[in-house]
């Protein structure tokens, strides 16, 4: 069951943190 959870989450998380993480270099090249 934990394993099954992880496996779902941890995708969705490591995605989130991907597209988070572009769209701060994104900003500062807009920015500059």
């Amino acid at each position: 069951m934990m394993f099954l959870f992880s496996s779902i989450i941890a995708p969705i998380v490591v995605g989130c943190a991907i597209a988070y993480y572009k769209n701060m270099l994104e900003n500062r090249r807009n920015k500059k």
